[in-house]
């Protein structure tokens, strides 16, 4: 099925790494969820937290849960299991304002849309929600699973900008980064 529209044909697989430990964090990602679900065509949940959830069960095509992997590992599981053509990595504490995401999926083109947050620390960028073509990441790799935490998403878009894949910021598209915290790292040694 193509529910997004993309032009072309094409599926959009949706990656959303969580840690569900908390309520509040529960309700971000039920809320990110709803907010994407009619837009992608399969929706992936890789949530570190270890704690079942009957709600994100009931929203997500494939739902994953461990315990204490990390987020760049808990992103490239994600990545390896998605079917699409283009996989979106979205941050479960962003939602979506506006705009299709099937304008997002451009072929040969790492794609983020507009970032309502204020202040927006890099326009240039958008960490909390991006669009891939299968075939990039293929190539290029994932997120370095050196970066627990923090930094994996501006290793990734240097690596691909070396390699000389364009980035394109689509006017079309809002989201919104709430962004809701853990808490402190919780690197595992």
């Amino acid at each position: 099925m193509n529910r997004v529209g993309i032009h072309g044909g094409g599926r959009l697989s949706m990656v959303i790494p969580a840690w569900s430990g908390t309520q509040e964090l529960t309700d971000m990602l039920v809320r990110c969820m709803k907010s994407f679900q009619s837009q992608v065509d399969e929706l992936i949940v890789t949530d570190d937290s270890n704690i079942y959830h009957q709600e994100i069960h009931g929203l997500a095509d494939i739902y994953l849960l461990h315990k204490k992997l990390g987020y760049t590992k808990n992103i490239n599981l994600g990545w390896k299991i998605a079917t699409g053509d283009f996989v979106a990595l979205v941050n479960s504490d962003t939602e979506l304002i506006s705009g299709s995401l099937g304008d997002l999926c451009v072929p040969g083109v790492l794609a983020y849309p507009i970032l309502n947050e204020v202040p927006n620390p890099n326009p240039q960028m958008c960490g909390p929600f991006f669009v891939l073509p299968r075939n990039l990441f293929e190539k290029y790799g994932m997120f370095d699973i050196q970066f627990y935490d923090d930094g994996a998403d501006y290793e990734l878009w240097g690596r691909y900008k070396i390699n000389g894949v364009p980035t394109q910021r689509v006017m079309s598209v809002e989201v919104k980064h709430i962004g809701g915290s853990p808490g402190p790292s919780r690197r595992v040694a």
